[in-house]
Parts: structure tokens; C-alpha cells; sequence
């Protein structure tokens, strides 16, 4: 996929694979990376081709509001994850969009100009372009697929009935491929071998919901509640996370607790301590190493909270785990 950014002459418009030390936390080993500037954005792009599947990982950092024309040279059927922050996008021929941090869809996207608006802060998105071949596998098994390959044919853009949330086992895919260091012919099997297990997991999740119904509001604040499980190492404050969402805080405190019976700065709470329990009991992670994995800059910071919920310290944890 390229991008156009709108308004901005494109002698202002620099790219290049140096990327400077505060970029490289962004940066992934599965492939080289390349960094865009121009006035008020940074693009860190990463795309890899396996098999014929485009995997492409890309992070956007904007210092002021920024229209972004998407577009294909050829049509695309595209599995889009939204890792941070909450895209509105134009779709040509078929309308407005909204694309919820935490959440993923399956497109058939044509090689129109697209429309995506972003406010200033972080978007980072991982998506898969699907090649026809993996698709023609897919569809004897998920009537999905057939749907998207027929109406594909028509030169229209299609759309997943819904979105569908990033749960745990969906987002350890994404980074077991994004973390991958193998070099050589094993890497494209071991990453086609990836693609394939998160590929099928999202259409037999696609095909299990459809039988569900769920509210637009409770689908949303389902794929908050994933979001919160999945990324307990950031900074989760209830401004950010309402501001990711486009909803005001009052509204994402009082419906969390309606959904989920819990205020939701008890949820992260919560979430937080039982993860570091786990990993005091299961990992040899030092107490600095698991206070960062669960959201806490300081070790001392995490070590209060940490007495506060459990009525002891983390290393008297270490040592009440079982043993082997």
C-alpha cells in the first residue's frame, strides 16, 4: 500500500532506512525498515512479501491533523489490525469507516484514492494483503471468503459484516511474526506458517460471532476490554484510552462498569497484578523486568501497588511460587 499526505509538496517529503534511536522502539526484526518524514508526520513503514501475502507493519506519529490518501496499484483483499489509535477513513465507492484501536477487519480494497484523517498522536497498524491464492484455500471452509471473492469480482469495496477484536492469541501471532529473526528460505515457510494460523483464526472468529448479537456500544467496549488485557506494559490512563476511542471519559468510565461490573481503574488494576503474579510464578524476570511488562517505569512503584493489592511484596511471591 503507498500513501499520499495530503497538502504536502512532495520536495518536503524525505524517506530513507536510517532511523534515529527515539524511532527504533517502533522498529521490528522481520524485515528492513524504512522512515518517511515530512512537516508534522513520521512514517515508520516495514513490509515483507511471502508467498505472494504483503505483510506490512506501519507506525504513524503526527504532530497536527493529517489527511492520508491510501491507495493500491492493483486491487487488494486486506486483513487490517488497528494496534493504536482509532482511524476515519473514507473508502471510495462505499463510505465512511471507522477503524477502533484494538479491533480488526477483512477488506477487498480497489486501486482507488482513499481517505484516512488523523488527529495528532501514534497510530500503529499491522495488516496482511491477502494474495488469491491463500484466499481460493480459505474458501471451500469459510463462506466469508466466497462472499468476499464474488463481490470482489464485481470491482467494489468490501467489508467484513463487522469488526472483529483483537483478542490475546490473535496478538501473539502478530508478534511472533513481527519478532521473527530467522533468515532464509525457513523464514518465508516458518512466516507463511504464521499468516495461515492468524488468517484462520480470524475467519473461524468471523464465522462464530456471526451467530452472536452484540450492541455497536458493547462491541466497542469489548475490543477496549481486549485492548486493556493485551497492552498492560503502556501507559492505560482513562483520558488517553477515551481520546483513542473517540468517547468522552465519563462515557468510558460509567458503560466499562455497566458492561463489566468494574470500574475500569480497578480493571487495569486488576489485570495488572494478576499478570505480574503470573509472571513472578512462571518466568525467571527479575522484579525490575516484570514491573515494566505490567505497565510500572519504577520497581519501587510497582512493588507498592503490588503489597497494596496482595498484602505482600513481589519477591516474597518469587519465593512462595512452585517449585519446577
Amino acid at each position: 500500500m503507498k500513501f499520499l499526505l495530503g497538502g504536502v509538496p512532495q520536495h518536503l517529503i524525505k524517506r530513507t532506512t536510517f532511523i534515529p534511536e527515539k524511532y527504533k522502539k517502533y522498529v521490528y526484526p522481520f524485515t528492513k525498515a524504512f522512515i518517511t518524514q515530512a512537516p508534522g508526520v513520521t512514517i515508520i513503514s516495514q513490509e515483507l512479501l511471502v508467498e505472494g501475502c504483503n505483510i506490512c507493519h506501519y507506525v504513524f506519529i503526527t504532530e497536527k491533523e493529517l489527511l492520508l490518501h491510501p491507495h493500491v496499484d492493483e486491487p487488494i483483499a486486506t486483513l487490517h489490525c488497528m494496534l493504536q489509535g482509532t482511524l476515519d477513513c473514507t473508502l471510495k465507492n462505499f463510505g465512511p469507516v471507522r477503524l477502533y484501536q484494538g479491533q480488526f477487519d477483512l477488506f477487498h480494497v480497489p486501486n482507488m484514492m482513499h481517505e484516512a484523517r488523523m488527529r495528532p498522536g501514534i497510530y500503529e497498524s499491522f495488516h496482511i494483503d491477502l494474495s488469491k491464492d491463500i484466499l481460493l484455500r480459505m474458501a471451500p471452509h469459510f463462506e466469508s471468503v466466497r462472499g468476499m471473492l464474488v463481490r470482489a469480482e464485481r470491482g467494489n469495496p468490501v467489508l467484513s459484516h463487522k469488526p472483529g477484536i483483537l483478542q490475546v492469541p490473535l496478538v501473539q501471532l502478530i508478534q511472533e511474526i513481527r519478532e521473527c529473526t530467522i533468515a532464509g528460505a525457513l523464514k518465508d515457510l516458518r512466516l507463511y506458517a504464521k499468516l495461515t494460523d492468524l488468517l484462520v483464526f480470524v475467519l473461524e472468529e468471523r464465522q462464530q460471532s456471526s451467530t452472536m448479537a452484540f450492541e455497536r456500544d458493547q462491541q466497542l467496549f469489548e475490543a477496549i476490554r481486549s485492548f486493556i488485557i493485551t497492552n498492560l506494559d503502556k501507559q492505560l490512563s482513562i483520558p488517553s484510552l477515551a481520546s483513542s476511542y473517540h468517547i468522552s471519559p465519563s462515557k468510558l468510565k460509567y458503560d466499562f462498569k455497566t458492561y463489566f461490573n468494574a470500574p475500569i481503574w480497578m480493571y487495569i488494576i486488576r489485570q495488572r497484578m494478576e499478570k505480574a503474579r503470573k509472571l513472578l510464578h512462571e518466568t525467571n524476570m527479575s522484579i525490575g523486568e516484570v514491573a515494566l511488562a505490567v505497565g510500572y517505569q519504577e520497581a519501587s512503584s510497582f512493588t507498592r501497588s503490588f503489597r497494596k493489592y496482595y498484602g505482600h511484596p513481589p519477591r516474597r511471591e518469587k519465593k512462595l511460587a512452585p517449585a519446577g
